[in-house]
C-alpha cells in the first residue's frame, strides 16, 4: 500500500485499530465467561453489517449516517432533506436512513430517477414528457392509495429534476478521469463511485447543501480461500482510490472539508484454514482528510497469537466501539456533544473522546 503509506507520512491519513461493535466495554476474559453484555449473532455478514450501520442486526432501519446528518438539516427544506444522504450503489444502505433523512440514489452512469421520465414514448420524439405530464396531473381520487402514489412520483420527478439540473458536467474539467486497476483494463470500480461523489460536492452550493453523507461499497473480502492474492488486489484497489481521493478533494478546494472513512462487517480471524481465514469481529480502519490528525495509529494493533492480548480463538475483541469511531466523526461534522448520545445509543458507556483522530 505504497500511496496509503504515502498519505500517512503526510499526516492526511490516520489508522484505527480494533474497532467493532460493542454494547459495553469487554474484555478477553470477560467474553469468554459471559460477564458482559456483547451484540447479538456476531460472525453473521448480513447482521453484523446491519450492526455496524444502525447498532441492530439485521432488519433495523435507521442507522447513524443518516441521524448525524438528519440533526443538521432544515427539514422544512424539501432540497435540503433528500439531498442530505446519498448512495451509488445498487442497493441504498440503511447506514444512510435517519429519522429526518432517506437515502438517494445517483447512478455512477444513466440516467438520474425515472429513466421514462426523460425517454421518448410511442415512437415519438416528445422526450418523455407526456409520462410527466401524467404524474403531474391533480387527481381528485379520493382513495389514498392513489394520492400517495402521485404524490410519491411528483416528488421523485422534481428531485430528478434538481439534481440533474445542479450536477455539474461529467465531463467538467476539474473531475479526474477514472483510472484502470493496476496491472489491467478495467477502470477502478470504487473511483467510479467517488467520482459521482465528486460531482455532488461540487455541486453543493447548486442542490442548496451544507452537510451531506455519501455511501460506496466494494465487497469481495469475504476470503474462505485464496485470501492472499485476493485481498491483495482489493488493497490495491484501496490503495490507489484513497490517493486519487485526496488529489480530487484538493483539486475541488474541498480536502479540509470532506472526509474519507472505511467500515466493514468484520475483520477476519488471525486462524488459516489453509488458504483463507473465517470471520472475525474486531477491524482496523482508515480515516482520509485534511481534517484528519494523520500520520497516527489510534489504538494498537494486535499481539499475534492465538489467545494472546485482544486475542479469542483467533478473533480480536474490539478495544473502541462503533460508537466511539462514529462520535469522533460526528463532532467534527458538527454535532454536540447531546446530539451525539441520542444518535449513538450505547455511547454513554464508553469514553466519549477516547478516538482523536479529527481536528476541532
Amino acid at each position: 500500500l505504497i500511496q496509503t503509506h504515502e498519505l500517512f507520512n503526510q499526516k492526511k491519513l490516520a489508522v484505527v485499530a480494533n474497532v467493532g461493535p460493542l454494547i459495553e466495554p469487554i474484555t478477553p476474559d470477560e467474553y469468554r465467561r459471559l460477564l458482559r453484555r456483547f451484540p447479538d449473532r456476531l460472525f453473521s455478514h448480513n447482521d453484523q453489517q446491519s450492526t455496524w450501520q444502525t447498532f441492530s442486526p439485521e432488519g433495523n432501519q435507521r442507522g447513524w449516517g443518516g441521524n448525524l446528518v438528519g440533526k443538521l438539516v432544515n427539514v422544512s427544506d424539501p432540497t435540503m432533506s433528500s439531498f442530505s444522504a446519498i448512495y451509488t450503489g445498487s442497493s441504498a444502505a440503511a447506514w444512510l436512513r435517519g429519522d429526518r433523512v432517506s437515502p438517494y440514489s445517483v447512478p455512477v452512469a444513466g440516467h438520474i430517477g425515472v429513466a421514462l421520465a426523460y425517454q421518448n414514448l410511442g415512437g415519438v420524439q416528445n422526450g418523455g414528457e407526456p409520462l410527466r405530464k401524467i404524474l403531474r396531473m391533480d387527481n381528485k381520487d379520493p382513495n389514498l392509495l392513489v394520492q400517495t402514489y402521485q404524490q410519491l412520483y411528483k416528488r421523485t420527478l422534481d428531485n430528478q429534476r434538481i439534481m440533474r439540473d445542479s450536477l455539474i458536467d461529467e465531463n467538467d474539467s476539474r473531475l479526474l478521469a477514472v483510472p484502470n486497476l493496476r496491472g489491467g483494463n478495467n477502470p477502478n470500480p470504487l473511483i467510479k463511485q467517488l467520482r459521482t461523489v465528486s460531482r455532488i460536492i461540487a455541486s453543493q452550493q447548486r442542490l442548496g447543501v451544507r452537510r451531506q453523507v455519501f455511501f460506496i461499497s466494494l465487497s469481495g473480502f469475504d476470503t474462505h480461500s485464496g485470501q492472499k492474492g485476493i485481498q491483495s488486489r482489493l488493497l490495491e484497489q484501496v490503495d490507489q482510490t484513497l490517493a486519487h481521493f485526496v488529489e480530487q478533494m484538493k483539486i475541488l478546494g474541498m480536502e479540509n472539508q470532506v472526509t474519507l472513512f472505511t467500515a466493514s462487517d468484520f475483520g477476519r480471524s488471525m486462524l488459516t484454514n489453509g488458504s483463507g481465514s473465517d470471520h472475525g469481529w474486531g477491524s482496523h480502519h482508515f480515516v482520509v482528510g485534511g481534517a484528519v490528525q494523520g500520520g497516527r495509529l489510534y489504538g494498537q494493533f494486535p499481539a499475534f497469537g492465538r489467545d494472546v492480548g485482544q486475542d479469542v480463538n483467533g478473533r480480536l475483541v474490539p478495544r473502541y466501539s462503533v460508537e466511539q469511531y462514529a462520535a469522533a466523526l460526528g463532532r467534527w461534522f458538527g454535532l454536540s456533544d447531546g446530539q451525539l448520545l441520542e444518535v449513538l445509543p450505547n455511547l454513554s458507556n464508553f469514553d466519549r473522546r477516547a478516538l482523536a483522530f479529527m481536528r476541532a
